[in-house]
């Protein structure tokens, strides 16, 4: 046992440095601020989402869904370039959630989506 205690504990650092946590990549992007059309407005079958830009954002991920659960969802892009989208072709008199996050390539898993920020409004009917 003697000869054990002299030898030492193995270090294995060489092999397997510890991580160093990259703040850049390990922090998620500030959600979106939306901005139009505002929480509960009234909206014709035609209308442009709108949402201010998170600074370190690469693309947006928007949801449109006909329930507040976004089971039956009308839009799903992860992709959204802008920070607006034009909607076309809506249902009068019917009401709609829609949500944005902000995404940012090259983040670490799970740092790389924002939380969604999300709304709702309605179509007028007859128009």
């Amino acid at each position: 046992m003697a000869n054990e205690e002299a030898k030492g504990h193995r270090d294995n650092t060489a092999l397997y440095p510890p991580t160093v946590k990259n703040a850049e990549k390990s922090t998620a992007p500030a959600p979106p601020q939306l901005q139009h059309p505002e929480f509960m407005a009234k909206v014709p079958t035609a209308t442009n989402l709108k949402w201010a830009a998170s600074e370190t954002a690469d693309v947006y991920h928007l949801q449109v869904a006909t329930d507040a659960n976004f089971k039956w969802l009308q839009v799903d892009d992860h992709n959204v370039k802008q920070t607006e989208f034009s909607l076309k072709n809506l249902e009068p008199g019917k009401k709609y959630y829609w949500r944005v996050a902000a995404w940012k390539n090259g983040n670490m898993p799970g740092t790389n989506k924002s939380f969604f920020a999300s709304s709702s409004f309605t179509t007028v009917k007859g128009e």
